[in-house]
């Protein structure tokens, strides 16, 4: 059985460290947020295609590795 090991530690940040925190968290939630909205929408693009057109494979997008580094791509050429 393995074990693990913690350690809590308090901070207590300065005013520029805290926007630099909210910098950062803000960042992240907004990456976040976009690439569940790009994921969503393409599970919703993969049920229509499965529902109306059963027979076109190709037309569905696969969600993987590749799908969330073009994504990530697309974020960083937009903003």
């Amino acid at each position: 059985m393995s074990s693990v090991m913690v350690c809590k530690c308090r901070i207590n940040p300065n005013w520029v460290m805290k926007i630099a925190f909210w910098d950062a968290f803000g960042a992240s939630r907004f990456v976040s947020n976009n690439v569940r909205q790009k994921v969503r929408q393409a599970r919703i693009h993969n049920k229509i295609i499965d529902k109306n057109y059963p027979e076109s494979k190709d037309e569905k997008i696969k969600i993987n590795r590749s799908f969330y580094n073009n994504c990530l791509r697309e974020l960083k050429h937009e903003n």
